[in-house]
């Protein structure tokens, strides 16, 4: 059996500290240690193994270190500990009643996981005559294992805004945690769902943007490119009652908003009215362009006239302020009727043009945010993806005095490069530093990826340490709203500071996550290849662009055992230049494993985008490949091994030579790196290869896919079965062919010789078969397997168990297989109908590249990828699924 894999325990001790010791009157007459002094000598602090979920047991060495025998010792432990086995010492221990001087004995201690995340503090007493001891002991439950830790969003997080006690997140996402949380979500401060506030199966799109409600009444106005909210027609905005539930007193309803919102702010003059900002030009029915004001009952504000006259979208809302009831807005437009207002305006109350606000030429691109100051001065930052406002330079951010000229007490220099500025927010304790998120990469010169803290007068707080930022694009920043100074980001990125942190982290204000906050980890970045090794351990190795797996750095390539837990005699050391593109474990051997990729370095080592390596990382020196592959991107993408019993190997990718003779695209070569010459595939391909299948008839057939068209010459739409000479087989007639790009084949365990090919096309030799087939050994499509309209996006990756069911597994980008939702990943029975056996749920978000077998008797399944989340569960890129589809480790 397997435990429940959301939950890790662990159990912690201080380690070679002595007891305090506590001597009784009369007992010690002098000041001498007459009492022993125990000593614990051992103990491990890390159970991240997912073997020991529910319970954790750890074993301690005591030492008598003292002047004399311990005589009556016995034990105590507190609530939630226990000695294994049974009462002190346990089965698990050889502790007695006595303790001799200089002597040692061991006590085996159980916690056991109440099934709750938190900390748990408790204690072991040992008491011996005329004294006591007593160390600390913490348990530790984190709901989510050692594989992906802490708070997950499954998607992107685009807004964030604080309530009293939780911040409302909102985005792409459908699940937090093991939770369903539709686009919009309410998180705690200990990261954890509120789920009072229940989003489930409320919209579909996006939520771009949140707003609360100024009338104690705790709802939210939640704005995006949604069509209904809990079954309620609401097209682009809502308003949410505090508990989730939708508000029927503001019928937004169909038609709504024409196209999305984008930003929401509501009146702060008591009236309950909400501004609105987007891309739209019409509002139930009646022409409103981009900007609109509404009444506490959705019906539009007659009183802000702003009718058909901004010429753009708006992107940032925010009500001044000063009283005034005016409004900034901020985004593309570039007119105000017939007067020119390049990207950023201040609107009086009745919707006019605030003359006071003097722009002069406005920004050259767009505003993305715009924020007021909150230290009386009544000024506004803004950001968005400028370079100049009024013909002066400022890359991403201005401040602007409460008159629309520059604030040359903020002096930015050279501003921000590589990206725009998404998301701002200030110091609410009033320092006047303010927090900057988006996709930028530096600031005034300096790396900083994707955020940045500044001081009040524009320049860089360096004690603000981000280390290696985010890898990808900030949306929003927020201030936790628990007081202690600590920020949330939301945004596309997956990881910070080299750890991984999906779409939502929180981030205090030294740049590190908080310690009450378990970092979620797993792989970095994404997994294109991956195999299990046949050497009796059931490691699978893993092969990437990653740089990190669960905290530790493995640059591209990590051996991961069946508890999820890494490798650590794999030593890898620097890894890869580049990416790995595949991982390949020839039959015949149960100590090697290829790698392929645009790689030319390997811990130091020269190499030319293929590798061998022995079971322990380390390279196999024997494969000579000399200058390598080159021509096209020279990049080797696919292994396929032959069943002559030789150790030889069909390499496939985007190259047209090897060690500097022609090999367009696919060559077989001998253990040794050279050449195999009775391979002969003379002009070659027109284009590169994907997949090489060798048939498992003992014929020493190879076919051969990709986005070719020819070979030698010949027509060969995207598939090709050669001899074992390379020579074309003209029984398999290939006709038409494939009208766009084939990723994967994989051979029937039927006997029949019939082949599965997934990828990127739509028709084979005519026939509409989006994305998948099965093909005769003759060539000819398969009619008795009839995929419907198939896949609605590419297929990666195929596999074809040997159990006899004659099904085929298929892995990619798709999310729907024949019309009905299957999120990247679906079983297909002998029919082509989906096998609703393997239930995959949400299934995978981010695509599948991989498929392959566990090596260790199970019929267990890995995936993977790029994604970050199975089913609602979070899943950092690597995935083991049982055969009904839910998840094992």
């Amino acid at each position: 059996m397997r435990f429940n894999p959301y939950r890790r325990t662990f159990l912690s001790f201080a380690l070679s500290i002595p007891f305090l010791t506590t001597c009784s009157s009369g007992l010690c007459p002098s000041q001498r240690a007459c009492l022993p002094a125990l000593v614990l000598s051992t103990g491990s602090s890390d159970f991240g193994s997912r073997a020991a979920l529910s319970t954790t047991v750890q074993t301690l060495t005591v030492q008598n270190s003292g002047r004399g025998a311990a005589r009556g010792l016995t034990g105590t432990l507190t609530s939630g500990f226990s000695f294994t086995g049974g009462t002190y010492p346990g089965t698990g221990g050889t502790c007695s009643s006595r303790l001799n001087l200089g002597g040692t004995c061991s006590l085996s201690i159980t916690f056991t996981a109440p099934g709750v995340l938190a900390s748990f503090p408790g204690a072991l007493t040992l008491s011996y005559a005329g004294g006591s001891s007593t160390l600390p002991l913490v348990g530790a439950t984190n709901e989510n294992g050692s594989f992906r830790k802490g708070i997950f969003v499954s998607d992107a997080v685009f807004s964030l805004t604080p309530g009293p006690t939780a911040t409302y997140a909102s985005g792409l996402f459908s699940a937090v945690g093991a939770t369903g949380a539709t686009l919009l979500a309410r998180v705690q401060s200990n990261f954890s769902l509120d789920s009072v506030f229940d989003t489930v199966n409320s919209s579909y799109n996006a939520v771009f943007d949140t707003a609360l409600a100024l009338d104690a009444s705790g709802d939210l106005y939640s704005a995006g490119s949604f069509d209904t909210y809990k079954s309620n027609s609401n097209v682009g905005l809502v308003r949410i009652n505090s508990d989730g539930s939708y508000d029927a007193g503001f019928p937004v309803g169909s038609p709504g908003f024409n196209s999305a919102v984008y930003t929401v702010a509501v009146a702060t003059d008591g009236s309950n009215d909400v501004y609105a900002g987007g891309n739209f030009t019409f509002y139930q029915g009646v022409n409103r362009n981009f900007l609109v004001r509404l009444n506490s009952n959705a019906t539009v504000d007659g009183g802000f006239a702003v009718g058909t006259n901004l010429g753009g979208a708006v992107t940032s809302l925010a009500v001044a302020l000063d009283g005034s009831n005016d409004v900034y807005i901020g985004g593309q437009f570039t007119n105000y009727g017939a007067t020119p207002l390049s990207r950023i305006a201040r609107l009086n109350s009745n919707g006019t043009i605030d003359a006071g606000f003097n722009i002069g030429a406005g920004f050259d691109a767009e505003v993305v945010k715009v924020l007021p100051a909150t230290d009386g001065s009544f000024d506004l930052y803004v950001g968005g993806s400028f370079t100049t406002y009024a013909a002066v330079s400022s890359n991403g951010i201005v401040r602007l005095n409460s008159d629309g000229s520059i604030d040359a007490g903020f002096a930015v220099g050279t501003g921000f490069t590589g990206g725009e500025v998404r998301g701002m927010a200030l110091d609410p304790a009033g320092s006047g530093d303010l927090y900057v998120v988006g996709d930028f990469t530096s600031y005034q010169g300096n790396s900083a990826n994707r955020i940045v803290r500044l001081n009040s007068d524009g320049s860089r707080d360096l004690g603000f340490d981000i280390g290696e930022g985010l890898n990808a694009a900030a949306w929003d920043v927020a201030f936790e709203p628990d007081g202690s100074g600590d920020i949330l980001v939301g945004g596309y990125f997956t990881s910070y500071k080299g750890a991984s942190n999906a779409y939502l982290t929180r981030i205090n204000p030294l740049g590190t996550v908080p310690s009450t906050i378990v970092a979620q980890s797993g792989l970095n970045g994404p997994s294109y290849g991956a195999a299990a090794l046949r050497d009796g351990t059931g490691d699978i190795i893993v092969g990437g662009t990653f740089t990190g797996f669960d905290g530790a750095t493995a640059n591209g390539i990590v051996r991961i055992k069946p508890d999820y837990t890494r490798d650590t005699t794999f030593q890898s050391g620097s890894a890869f230049d580049s990416g790995v593109l595949g991982v390949f474990v020839p039959p015949v051997r149960n100590d090697v494993y290829y790698t392929a990729g645009g790689s030319l370095n390997y811990n130091g080592t020269s190499i030319s985008k293929l590798t061998r390596h022995f079971a322990n990382g380390q390279l196999d020196p024997s494969l000579n490949t000399g200058t390598g592959f080159a021509g096209a991107t020279g990049s080797v993408f696919w292994c396929a091994f032959p069943t002559d019993g030789s150790e030889d190997v069909y390499v496939a990718g985007d190259f047209t030579s090897y060690q500097g003779v022609s090999a367009n695209y696919l060559m077989r070569i001998n253990y040794d790196g050279s050449r195999d010459t009775g391979f002969a595939v003379g002009v070659g391909f027109n284009d590169y290869l994907e997949s090489v299948q060798v048939l498992l008839d003992g014929s020493g057939k190879v076919y051969a896919a990709g986005k070719f068209t020819l070979y030698q010459g010949a027509p060969a739409n995207r598939i090709v079965r050669l001899n074992s000479d390379g020579s074309v087989d003209a029984s398999f007639v290939v006709g038409a062919g494939f009208d766009d790009e084939v990723w994967a084949v994989a051979e029937a365990q039927d006997g029949s010789g019939d082949i599965y090919v997934g990828g990127n096309f739509n028709t084979y030799q005519g026939t509409s078969t989006p994305r998948v087939v099965r093909l005769n050994a003759d060539g000819s499509r398969d009619a008795a397997f009839n995929v419907g309209t198939g896949a609605n996006d590419l297929v990666r990756t195929l596999y074809v168990p040997s159990d006899g069911s004659n099904s085929v597994f298929l892995g990619g980008d798709f999310f729907l297989y024949n019309g009905s939702f299957f999120n990247k990943v679906v079983k297909v029975g002998s029919t082509g109908a989906a096998d609703v056996s393997f239930a995959t749920g949400l299934g995978f978000y981010g695509r599948i590249d991989n498929i392959f077998p566990a090596q260790d008797g199970t019929t267990d399944l890995y995936f993977t990828g790029e994604f970050d989340s199975y089913n609602g569960q979070a899943q950092g890129r690597v995935a083991r699924l049982k055969a009904d589809g839910t998840l094992d480790w």
